[in-house]
């Protein structure tokens, strides 16, 4: 399995908590590790982005934002599962396989709690 960066050298500060950040961080490698079966790759980003008022659907304010991005080549989320995925408990996964149906919910309300 390969591991690669692409982060923006000029990153704004970011103010929140670093256990929210690591936690997130930790749960979207895990998901991307576990997505990839053989070789593959695991991309972890970073960038600053400004967002348009009404550019986005989930009521993102105007503003200055640090983008985090995990990306993987792995299997693809079914279109079926893509709306339950950040649900508390909701998982695809065997049993055996770190099935707590926690990660993307508690990456989310990381989210949310950054007023991301």
């Amino acid at each position: 399995m390969r591991i690669t960066a692409e982060l923006d050298d000029a990153l704004l500060r970011l103010r929140g908590s670093r256990v929210h950040l690591r936690k997130s961080l930790m749960n979207l490698l895990a998901n991307a590790f576990e997505a990839i079966r053989g070789p593959g790759t695991v991309t972890v980003g970073t960038a600053n982005r400004y967002i348009e008022a009404g550019e986005r659907s989930d009521g993102a304010a105007e503003g200055e934002y640090v983008l985090l991005s995990v990306g993987d080549t792995g299997t693809v989320i079914s279109e079926e599962d893509l709306p339950r995925i950040f649900e508390p408990f909701y998982t695809r996964k065997s049993m055996g396989r770190s099935v707590t149906g926690l990660g993307l919910a508690v990456v989310w309300g990381a989210v949310l709690d950054l007023h991301g």
